[in-house]
């Protein structure tokens, strides 16, 4: 799963220089943004992977009832995370800053 969730934020930078070239929008400030993607994307996944670490010890059920109970332990982290993140890019999208211009 950990590979996965590198992969899969790999894949949405590659995505993501793809698109903002095709409609020539691609600027200095894009450069940080695959920084931004690994940092938001891996945490989750660190999450996710903590959790389902956890429930293996004390499952003795099947796999897809590991994978709901991990889900279930990680899921009220992953909201505060991603609500987190949506308040601090609002507040930076908001916020003036001088040296952006």
């Amino acid at each position: 799963l950990g590979i996965c969730a590198v992969f899969s934020v790999v894949l949405a930078a590659i995505a993501m220089v793809g698109i903002c070239s095709l409609f020539s929008f691609y600027g200095p400030v894009h450069t940080m943004l695959p920084l931004l993607l690994v940092a938001i994307g891996i945490d989750d996944a660190f999450v996710i992977m903590t959790a389902f670490d956890d429930v293996k010890a004390d499952c003795k059920n099947g796999v897809s009832e590991r994978i709901a109970r991990g889900l279930s332990r990680a899921g009220s982290a992953i909201t505060i995370t991603s609500f987190t993140n949506a308040f601090a890019f609002f507040m930076g999208a908001t916020t003036r800053i001088p040296a952006m211009r």
